[in-house]
């Protein structure tokens, strides 16, 4: 999931600060900055629920049958996603006493597909603009 987000980032020629560490969280945190905040309501007034957003438009665009609000939801789900399996990632990563388990890995590769297939309908309504 993570370097689906990095390869997006590079598309758009999205740079992080220099010195910054490049880890799975400052580009989780880079993700929704650029596709989720950016350009939102959320970046006028933090008090606010975002209700769109740079992703979700362009999905919509792509996808014109489809309502907005089921995409933003999609989308939400796919943060959340990308932001447990950077959790599972770390816990996995650096607790030594825990192992893997089939179950765990099998809902990470479907996560990870979900959202590789978010990117690439993203990209592809960036490209038919």
């Amino acid at each position: 999931m993570f370097f689906h987000v990095e390869y997006l980032l590079g598309l758009d020629n999205k740079k992080l600060p220099e010195g910054t560490r490049d880890t799975h969280k400052t580009v989780y945190l880079a993700f929704l900055y650029y596709y989720i905040i950016k350009g939102s309501e959320l970046e006028q007034n933090s008090n606010k629920t975002i209700t769109t957003s740079r992703m979700s438009r362009a999905l919509v665009l792509f996808k014109e049958l489809q309502d907005e609000t089921l995409e933003l939801q999609r989308i939400k789900n796919n943060v959340t996603n990308l932001k447990l399996q950077r959790e599972e990632r770390h816990k996995f990563t650096y607790r030594l006493d825990r192992f893997a388990e089939l179950s765990e890995s099998k809902k990470s590769l479907q996560k990870s597909a979900e959202f590789k297939l978010l990117i690439r309908e993203y990209i592809s309504a960036r490209q038919s603009k």
